[in-house]
């Protein structure tokens, strides 16, 4: 990068043949350039970083400017103006063009290669036994192939273990990489759909409260607390690859639920 600017008094006449010191975070000198008859000054091919940019004369008084980097995005610095004065003055900070917009993110795909992690927090659970793990898992694996085009559930793996919070299991759906990529909202309306507790499910779950009491689940999830499950997909129209989406299940006592996380 490069910067340009004028050393100034404090009638704005541009000071000329005086040293224009630039220096790095620790203070020590990196370059120095001598403005020119007008004032003008000139640092080229300098490496994005954080400097301080300094001007003494011994009558007209001194500045200090502060210039800052971005991690990158970097443009040139122009028409920089340095102000001597004899007086303190407030901090100025300058930096090396506007901050630089976010990568941009594809809003209509998602990775070939992609896992979703659906958590059941806090439902007070007994140990579910292996048979009634076996059938959530072919459950959720044969849900989640329908939803995404009829593939085969043989390139779904899900895992259940122990949640982080006590009595409460975490739900972990892995899709292998494939040919195809899948549309965004497809795929996390799939999600959804994959994760909604049915009737089946609903019957599993439900021998399994301490409770015993089936009433416990609604049979439909909510998101962010938009209840029509028709308004959904408009919420998925440019969504990021890191964007988390907590959708829970609606209980006759309290607001429980499953967080969907898609590690893309």
């Amino acid at each position: 990068v490069s910067i340009t600017g004028v050393v100034l008094d404090k009638k704005d006449k541009g000071v000329k043949k005086i040293d224009v010191i630039l220096m790095d975070k620790k203070k020590k000198e990196v370059a120095k350039a001598t403005t020119d008859k007008k004032g003008n000054f000139l640092f080229s091919d300098l490496k994005p970083d954080n400097y301080s940019l300094h001007v003494a004369h011994k009558r007209k008084g001194e500045a200090t400017i502060t210039l800052k980097s971005w991690p990158n995005g970097n443009k040139d610095i122009k028409d920089l103006e340095v102000k001597l004065s004899k007086d303190k003055t407030d901090p100025i900070v300058r930096t090396f063009g506007p901050k630089p917009p976010p990568p941009p993110v594809a809003d209509d795909i998602i990775a070939r290669s992609s896992q979703v992690k659906a958590t059941i927090m806090e439902v007070p659970f007994k140990s579910l036994t292996d048979t009634a793990l076996s059938k959530i898992k072919d459950i959720i694996n044969a849900k989640m192939a329908i939803e995404l085009g009829d593939i085969s559930k043989d390139l779904i793996k899900t895992n259940i273990s122990p949640g982080r919070y006590k009595r409460s299991t975490k739900v972990t759906s892995t899709i292998k990489k494939m040919d195809k990529k899948f549309n965004k909202e497809k795929f996390y309306k799939s999600v959804l759909d994959s994760a909604r507790i049915d009737s089946i499910l609903e019957t599993i779950f439900s021998s399994a409260l301490l409770e015993g009491d089936s009433s416990y689940f609604k049979t439909y999830i909510y998101l962010d607390g938009v209840d029509d499950y028709a308004d959904v997909g408009n919420m998925f129209t440019h969504i990021r690859a890191d964007f988390t989406i907590e959708a829970w299940i609606k209980t006759s006592s309290s607001s429980q639920g499953i967080l969907i996380n898609h590690d893309g």
